[in-house]
């Protein structure tokens, strides 16, 4: 949902723009006591800008200081009074102002239509900006709540309430003038206020996303490794797979199953966490032997990864599985006195059509009788 506070900040701006501006023409045109008003109405929305963004501001500053009441009084105000009811506004709670000044803003938009109909006549464009309370009626309550066409509703029976009884005024100079002056900012209050809300709409879509993101991304890869949990690789790859089939670009493919064969012993000698530092390094060495393949490294138990291999023949791949194996015997991955023990099992098709399930089971068969 879009942000109150800059949606209030925006429109009031506006709308305080829009009164002074029309105040200056009465004022032109010697009508001081609707210019007077006018500016009254101006005040009114720089109470907004006051109350919401401004004390808020203070307060927040005051809290992270950490000032004492002591200090606050001598520093801000001498005049008790003042003090407490200067402190009374910024203990405001300020989730509830901001929804409080929303409805107090259509409240100072309807009461001047009503007053200004009524005291200059139907004609200056103060009730188009009944119109812009359009955009504010999805703000008013909770989006599927049952009551909330009753604003609008509301609107349009005020509106037209009193386009019938009030005065009709059309041949007035200044008539015209903040006819234009309050079209303008009429129609800039409206298209400022949708464009607010569906940018807050389009922000909201772009977080989800990227929560939906990244809780995938923690819920498919395994945490310490860094490469694909099973059942997250399973349906991965089917859907890619599918894909790819209907394309033709899967040809060849390879399974290779590794299980580290001490690595129980190295977490009883040792400690797990060593044995974890174990899984990790021995995760970079499959990811920087297999980096020119295309190829998903996959956590397939507590001691084994499984690599699907594409596109690549036999051969190929058992090279990746000889490097492999030379760096486990090489690399003594921080133990002393001792190397980690591997078992491969692999299995290769030259014409892939879906029978993944039988390529891991070929695998394994060949990885249980190394046992």
């Amino acid at each position: 949902m879009v942000k109150y506070e800059f949606l209030v900040l925006i429109d009031s701006i506006l709308m305080f723009l829009a009164r002074a501006s029309v105040a200056i023409v009465f004022y032109i045109y010697g009508n001081n006591k609707v210019a007077g008003e006018l500016i009254i109405l101006a005040i009114y929305y720089l109470l907004f800008l006051l109350v919401l963004f401004i004390a808020k501001i203070v307060y927040k500053k005051i809290i992270n200081k950490k000032i004492s009441k002591k200090k606050l009084r001598h520093r801000v105000f001498n005049n008790l009074f003042l003090f407490k009811l200067y402190k009374k506004i910024l203990q405001t709670e300020f989730i509830k102002v901001r929804h409080y000044a929303l409805y107090l803003y259509q409240a100072e938009i309807i009461v001047s239509t009503i007053y200004f109909s009524y005291t200059l006549g139907w004609g200056y464009g103060f009730d188009l900006f009944i119109i812009t309370l359009s955009s504010y009626f999805y703000l008013n309550l909770r989006k599927f709540s049952k009551y909330i066409f009753l604003f609008p509703a509301f609107y349009f029976l005020v509106y037209i309430i009193v386009y019938f009884t009030s005065d009709k005024v059309y041949n007035s100079e200044v008539e015209l003038i903040v006819y234009i002056i309050n079209g303008v900012f009429a129609i800039s209050v409206i298209m400022i206020t949708q464009l607010i809300i569906e940018l807050g709409e389009v922000i909201r879509l772009v977080n989800k996303e990227n929560r939906e993101a990244h809780f995938k991304k923690i819920t498919s890869f395994d945490y310490l490794t860094e490469t694909y949990h099973k059942y997250s690789f399973l349906e991965i790859i089917n859907a890619n797979l599918e894909h790819s089939l209907e394309e033709d670009m899967i040809t060849q493919a390879s399974v290779v199953i590794i299980e580290i064969n001490n690595l129980r012993r190295i977490n009883e000698s040792y400690t797990v966490e060593l044995g974890n530092e174990i899984l990790k390094e021995f995760a970079y060495t499959l990811k920087k032997n297999s980096e020119n393949y295309d190829k998903y490294i996959v956590r397939w138990s507590g001691n084994e990864f499984l690599i699907f291999i594409l596109n690549e023949n036999q051969l190929v791949v058992r090279n990746f599985i000889d490097d492999i194996k030379n760096e486990a015997m090489k690399n003594s991955f921080g133990i002393r006195d001792t190397r980690i023990q591997i078992l491969v099992g692999f299995s290769h098709t030259n014409n892939f059509d879906y029978q993944l399930d039988t390529l891991i089971a070929d695998a394994y068969k060949e990885l249980l009788a190394q046992k």
